[in-house]
């Protein structure tokens, strides 16, 4: 396993920017290398959550093993409070740069497949509402979608909710919260659009991994935004359990999500 750490000049952004990066290194089956010298990878763009950095998932987890293990490339760019959304501010496109912009030049930098198919988007908390939105807005660039413990329920605070005014007010992410509440910064406004684009081929959206902890404040969005997702027609794969938003539980589902649900998935339509 290959663990690198690049700095890249960002147009969206219009700064550079740091990713952190696994690559497998090549495993032997006997005395044959598994992956040949034109190999593409699989890849997981994988997202942190609020408070955190590119570093997290390397820190905090065991990604690294498992993505040696599924045989996958994961890539982790810094969020950077973000919530992933393309900002009312200059050089503050996040939405671009993870949807559009890092996949290309990760592209050009790492032996990773330019295949739909073989492209997902995946992250935690903050990270988990950012891969559902950017996930069903980019839909054509991922095949999947890995949402663990997600922010879901932003969008639908009421007025004096404490979370939605340190969002809405002690940060500037989504600008008037009206407006974005009725734009594509609301997941749910990112799946009406993308059901309106595949006019009822449902081979279109993407397929979709959530899991949420029984004692996470977050689960009550989660539950809700699952249903929406299977309304649509989405390939939902749902689990809750024993846990809280903590690490332990993001582990076993990252694990749980790279080493067997995106194997089996197409098995699964």
């Amino acid at each position: 396993m290959a663990l690198a750490q690049v700095e890249i000049l960002s147009t969206s952004l219009n700064r550079t920017v740091s990713v952190a990066v696994i690559i497998p290194s090549d495993a032997l089956n006997g005395e044959m290398f598994v992956n040949k010298p034109d190999h593409k990878f699989k890849t997981l763009f994988l997202l942190n959550g609020f408070f955190g950095n590119h570093m997290d998932w390397v820190t905090y987890s065991n990604i690294a093993r498992y993505a040696q293990e599924a045989n996958i490339a994961v890539v982790m760019p810094g969020g950077e409070n973000s919530f992933y959304v393309d900002w009312d501010l200059p050089n503050s496109r996040y939405s671009r740069f993870i949807g559009e912009e890092l996949p290309e030049l990760m592209r050009r930098m790492f032996p990773l497949s330019r295949k739909r198919a073989d492209t997902y988007i995946g992250g935690l908390s903050m990270g988990g509402f950012g891969a559902m939105r950017i996930g069903l807005k980019y839909a054509d660039t991922f095949s999947a979608i890995i949402a663990l413990s997600s922010a879901l329920h932003l969008m639908e605070l009421p007025e004096d909710h404490p979370d939605r005014k340190m969002i809405a007010q002690e940060f500037k992410y989504f600008g008037d919260w009206d407006q974005a509440v009725k734009s594509d910064k609301n997941p749910a406004v990112c799946l009406e659009q993308l059901i309106q684009q595949v006019e009822g081929n449902i081979s279109q959206f993407p397929d979709v991994y959530m899991a949420c902890g029984l004692q996470d404040t977050l689960l009550e969005g989660n539950r809700s935004f699952k249903e929406k997702l299977e309304k649509a027609g989405v390939m939902v794969t749902y689990e809750e359990g024993d846990g809280g938003h903590e690490w332990d539980y993001w582990d076993k589902h990252i694990r749980y999500a790279l080493t067997e649900w995106l194997p089996l998935r197409k098995q699964r339509r």
